[in-house]
Parts: C-alpha cells; structure tokens; sequence
C-alpha cells in the first residue's frame, strides 16, 4: 500500500486543526494563529512519523498522549491543561468517529470512486468531502454546545459573610473566568468593585481606585491578611488584581429552592457594562 506523507500530513494537521478550535471554542479560549498553525503542524508531523515508530500498543497510546498534551500547550499554554488535554482527546476521539462514519456511508452510499482504492491511494476528492464534512460538523457541534449552555441556569445570587457582615447580590456563570487564588486553588468571583465597597475599609478602597495597583501596599490594609493577589492575563496584558478572602460564600441557582456553600475567593474590579453584578466561574456548579 502506497503512503503519501504530504497527504496524511495534511490529513492529520488539517483534523487537528479541527479539533483544536472546536475544543478553544467550547472553553472560549482565543488561539492565535501561528500556535494554532505551529500545533496542528506538529501533529501532522506525528501522524507521518507514527507510521515508522515500532512500539507495542501501551508505549504507542503513551506517545499519542504526550504528542496531544504538547499539541494543547502549544495551542493554548499550561493553563487548566487537564481540562484542556482531557477535551481535546475526547473531541478527537468524536471527530474520528464521525470521518470514520462518513467514510463508510459514502462507501455503502457506492460513490466508490471518490474513496481511496487499490493502490493507487485516496483520492483528492474523498479527503476534500471528508474535510468539509469535518468543518460543518465542527460548526454545527459548537453552535450546539453554544445554545445548551444558553439554557443552563446561568443567573445565581452569591452570598458572601465577612467580618460579620452579609451581602447578596447577583451574578452570571461565566465559563471563560478561569482565575484562581495561587495559594488555596479556589475560584475566583469577579465582583463589581460598588457592590463589594460597603465591606471594604477606606484604605483598600483607595488602592483599587489607583492604577496601576499599588501591590506593595495591600499588606498593610486592615483587610491585610485576607488580601490575595491573583495573577490575571487578558486581552490587554498581564497583570496583578487584589482579591478577598471571605468568611463564607453560598450560590443560589435560578431554579433551585436551596443554597449551597462554596470555597471561592471574590476579586472586586470594575465591571462597566456587564449584565450582572458578579462573574461566578462554571466550576462552582459542578
């Protein structure tokens, strides 16, 4: 059986392509266009090159892991790479399904000649069908994904007890906040900073009115030992956001009668233009 290498490589990097999006798409992360280039690249490279590697079965499924954790940190850095590595499997494993399935339709269907034959390889034909058949299911699965998270119970009411002190107010489950506390691990609430200030002293006002923010400053603050800082990188650079350790913290879900605790920490941040009070990480809810 004749191989071609540029095809398969184009095969495999074009599928990896694929699925790299449609996973950066269901987390909303943003890929630039040379990582993605540069990711898919390397598993078309990988797809030829497996075809020499004389492993047994477990050291070839080894590879195929560590090749797709490099794939998904070239994409989309180190960042929640379990989350990233474990969907982007899984969204492999699917697409695969589905070209394996199209395959076999168009076989049973007798379009024998846009499928490969012989020796004479696969025809171009074929690898463009299945190519737009994979982009179309790309697209129809994410606008899926997209209109089920719409009517999941995204509005919640957060509670939060410190220092004596109760307050409530509303907030919307936002997928894309990924932010945690480097000490404990928790989630962070973004909060807009006006609902947060009847629990802030004057001083910790005052610093987060300054920009840039005065890190240096926040052990001093009454609130000094319930301050954290949380590393933030957005579309406008990385930087440092103060957030606060609460006492407690409960979410009431549209639709459920009860409350339920969780362990986050709340970062007060202007929030201009946003539809709720609080952004609350998905994570929370599950």
């Amino acid at each position: 059986m004749d191989v071609y290498a540029d095809v398969l490589f184009l095969i495999n990097g074009g599928m990896d392509a694929l699925c790299l999006c449609l996973t950066a798409k269901l987390l909303h992360r943003p890929i630039p266009l040379g990582r993605l280039l540069l990711s898919s690249a390397l598993g078309g490279v990988y797809g030829v090159a497996a075809l020499f590697l004389e492993v047994g079965t477990m050291m070839a499924l080894a590879i195929d892991l560590i090749v797709c954790v490099l794939m998904c940190v070239v994409a989309m850095g180190w960042s929640r790479l379990w989350l990233t590595g474990g969907l982007y499997v899984l969204t492999s494993m699917v697409m695969g399904g589905v070209m394996t399935a199209l395959y076999h339709w168009l076989n049973r269907a007798g379009l024998a000649d846009l499928l490969p034959t012989g020796e004479e390889g696969a025809s171009s034909v074929a690898f463009v069908i299945l190519a737009l058949a994979g982009g179309l299911f790309t697209l129809i699965w994410g606008k899926i994904f997209k209109s089920a998270e719409r009517r999941r119970a995204l509005r919640v009411t957060v509670t939060v007890t410190l220092a004596e002190q109760t307050l409530s107010f509303a907030g919307m489950v936002d997928s894309g906040n990924l932010l945690t506390d480097p000490l404990s691990g928790a989630p962070v609430i973004v909060v807009k900073r006006e609902v947060m200030e009847p629990m802030m002293s004057p001083e910790l006002k005052a610093i987060l009115s300054e920009s840039p923010l005065p890190v240096a400053s926040i052990a001093e603050l009454p609130e000094g030992e319930r301050l954290r800082l949380i590393p933030a990188n957005t579309a406008t650079g990385k930087g440092m956001l103060i957030a606060i350790r609460p006492d407690a913290v409960a979410l009431g879900v549209e639709g459920r009668k009860t409350t339920f605790p969780v362990k986050a920490v709340l970062c007060p941040i202007p929030l201009e233009g946003a539809a709720a009070e609080a952004m609350v990480p998905s994570e929370l809810l599950t």
